[in-house]
């Protein structure tokens, strides 16, 4: 169900079941200092309220394919996210797996890798076999820890926009903070629902808001990235900006009141 890898500078799980990679411990020095800053469901797979597998498992860094609610697709995120997978290939620091997808009549092959001396992994994901257009994404779960803060930073973008409509269920008690359809520059200056501004750029945010944004990449990045510097380290995605021209940032700050987030 778990098979771990690991180098010199980096631990890493992977669930097998679902291609979730998470916990993933990197070395910050030869004290034997370490971080995770991939988060973890508050619950276990058995305990969880939803029978999805990929909400069962939640944690860490998965892809989506097809990412969100497809049309013929089981589960959201698609079979990607949700398994079953099969390891092909399997080294101390080096994982192959593959899933079918009978449905789609494809298949994808994922690799998760370690390198000595990097504190870095590397994911890849080949999927073939597919006809038609399909939304998909690499899906880190990230979270600043109780007491601390975190600062975000990107690559240039050209177009940055809040979620049009309302992101949530708002008869559950959820709620957006900010504008909904709103326009931005900067994540320094977000357009609240209720006037003024807000800046993404520093986590935690106010409590209680569920929101949703997009940032589009600039023309002339080829080499896209997303920047959390917390207090002693920095995590950082890297990635083409030709197959992953636009980021999609959730942010939750408890305020997901559907279960199993309640």
């Amino acid at each position: 169900m778990i098979e771990q890898i690991r180098s010199d500078q980096v631990q890493a799980d992977v669930v097998t079941e679902v291609g979730h990679v998470a916990p993933v411990r990197f070395q910050l020095d030869d004290s034997g200092t370490a971080v995770e800053p991939y988060s973890l469901p508050p619950w276990t797979p058995e305990a969880c309220a939803a029978n999805i597998p990929a909400i069962q498992w939640l944690r860490g860094e998965f892809f989506g394919f097809p990412f969100g609610v497809t049309e013929g697709v089981e589960h959201v995120h698609g079979p990607a996210a949700n398994g079953p997978w099969a390891v092909t290939e399997r080294s101390d620091s080096r994982i192959k797996l593959v899933v079918e997808m009978p449905a789609m009549a494809g298949r994808i092959e994922k690799e998760v890798a370690l390198r000595p001396g990097q504190r870095a992994i590397y994911l890849q994901h080949t999927v073939t076999g597919v006809e038609g257009d399909f939304n998909y994404g690499h899906h880190p779960v990230l979270y600043v820890p109780e007491g601390e803060t975190a600062q975000m930073r990107t690559s240039a973008c050209k177009f940055s926009s809040v979620y049009p409509g309302i992101f949530g269920k708002p008869e559950e008690g959820e709620a957006c903070l900010l504008k909904p359809g709103a326009t931005f520059e900067s994540l320094d200056a977000v357009p609240l629902a209720a006037g003024g501004e807000i800046s993404l750029s520093e986590y935690p945010t106010p409590a209680r808001h569920e929101d949703l944004v997009m940032l589009s990449a600039a023309d002339d990045v080829r080499l896209g990235w997303t920047a959390i510097s917390y207090s002693r380290y920095v995590w950082i995605a890297i990635r083409s900006t030709a197959a992953f021209p636009s980021t999609l940032l959730w942010i939750s700050n408890a305020g997901r009141s559907q279960p199993p987030w309640n």
